[in-house]
């Protein structure tokens, strides 16, 4: 084994160990982990650069873009979410503020029918209610048809933002996977080196 490869199996038993506690802490307050993931990647590609172990300083330069990746990923989640509430809270507003204003159309509606003098006056206020009515009904209509464009395009972006994030998983567990090979590929290596010194 070469003194590369023991000051990088070094590097590599240290993180784990350090990042133990911080992993399990994380799991338990239900995080993601992201600042010890882009510290992780910030050790290895210094030391990397430290001891002249090019294949240290890329994993490490892998790994910060992976982390980097996905805290980007987190953010546009986030701000999908903050954006979905916010047209919801509008959307909200918009209904109790259509409702007040129908409850007062009704209201002046009625009083104008307790005070007309003549039946025609009467039956021209009915009218006049009745055609306020069905606009109501097909503003309502369309407001509720553009509400429902625009939840299904939020859906369609948080799925795809979950998709996103999903495939940024699998991209790590694939890197994990390659490093555990590497791990075990010069773990091999180091015992058929020692056994053909022996």
């Amino acid at each position: 084994m070469s003194p590369r490869s023991i000051l990088r199996n070094t590097v590599d038993v240290s993180i784990k160990a350090l990042r133990l506690p911080l992993d399990t802490t994380n799991r338990l307050l239900g995080r993601r982990g992201l600042e010890v993931d882009a510290a992780e990647a910030t050790v290895r590609e210094t030391a990397g650069q430290a001891i002249g172990d090019e294949q240290l300083r890329v994993d490490g330069a892998r790994r910060r873009v992976a982390t980097q990746t996905r805290a980007d990923a987190q953010r546009l989640r986030d701000a999908a979410r903050t954006v979905a509430t916010q047209a919801e809270q509008r959307a909200d507003t918009a209904k109790q503020e259509a409702a007040a204003t129908r409850e007062q159309a009704d209201k002046d509606a009625q009083t104008r029918k307790r005070d007309a003098a003549a039946r025609a006056q009467e039956r021209r206020q009915k009218a006049a209610k009745e055609e306020r009515r069905r606009k109501s009904i097909a503003e309502q209509a369309a407001a509720e048809r553009r509400d429902a464009a625009d939840a299904k395009a939020k859906r369609t972006r948080l799925k795809a933002l979950d998709d996103t994030a999903q495939a940024l998983d699998k991209r790590d567990e694939a890197l994990v996977a390659e490093e555990e090979a590497n791990r075990l590929k010069a773990a091999a290596g180091s015992a058929k080196a020692a056994r053909k010194s022996s």
